[in-house]
């Protein structure tokens, strides 16, 4: 089992004023911003670096042909597990579709405030609209066993959800502001304080929707990609809204 990796962060919060609603974080324009009590930051995380990202969930609506460069129904939704079969959308090879213990997810320090991190690769057509693509839900659960499947809410206790459903909080991310596949687009730090009584031995169960907003942030012909960093040794690094925190991906 990985044990937490604790970092110290500040000043990665900048105020999420100028959303165009209260409901919907723009990351194609702003940097950083929060939904429902989590923190959703645009990040770039470039080179690529095996050992240093560990995936845990890849999803990839397949069923039918690209139509104009979306996938077939534009929609994609998965969580993590390692039971067979999956679920929904998610590719099967165990590699990158798996179960997450709790303890492998870092803990980093947020102006004073503890947060787990999750950190989100999306692959998009890298073309003007296309690129551009809705997360419109998460949910996060907590359990003693691993392996399950089934519907999500079947999955554990729930310690943390975008919005009560799908749509009423989104988040909306821009492929082509980043470096391309495999380099990272967005961290999400979700309160500590939404697990309590949690070991690290416990199992975490992330499920995500993404497409639903309108028609130019459906889902593309790539998959997307949940991971967490893995622990280094060496001294806590300082996050900043710069982007200090150097986090690779493991190919």
């Amino acid at each position: 089992m990985k044990t937490g990796f604790f970092v110290t962060a500040m000043g990665i919060v900048a105020a999420a004023g100028g959303l165009a609603r209260a409901d919907l974080l723009n990351l194609e324009i702003l940097t950083n911003g929060t939904l429902n009590g989590a923190v959703f930051h645009r990040a770039d995380f470039q080179t690529a670096g095996t050992g240093v990202i560990d995936p845990f969930v890849r999803i990839q609506h397949d069923n039918g042909p690209p139509n104009n460069g979306h996938s077939a129904n534009g929609h994609e939704q998965g969580y993590n597990t390692s039971g067979r079969p999956v679920q929904y959308d998610e590719l099967t090879d165990p590699n990158y579709t798996r179960d997450l213990l709790f303890g492998e997810v870092p803990s980093v320090l947020i102006d004073n405030t503890w947060y787990k991190e999750f950190i989100l690769d999306i692959n998009e057509p890298n073309s003007a609209v296309q690129a551009l693509l809705s997360l419109d839900q998460v949910k996060i659960y907590t359990s003693t066993v691993g392996s399950q499947i089934g519907l999500e809410s079947t999955l554990g206790t729930l310690r943390f959800s975008l919005g009560a459903f799908v749509g009423q909080n989104v988040v909306t991310l821009d492929y082509n502001l980043n470096s391309g596949s495999g380099q990272g687009d967005m961290r999400m730090y979700v309160p500590l304080t939404n697990f309590p009584g949690v070991s690290d031995t416990d199992f975490v169960y992330l499920y995500s929707y993404f497409g639903n907003l309108d028609d130019d942030h459906r889902t593309g012909d790539g998959f997307e990609e949940w991971a967490v960093r893995i622990p280094t040794p060496g001294p806590a690094m300082i996050l900043a809204l710069g982007g200090v925190l150097a986090a690779r991906r493991r190919r």
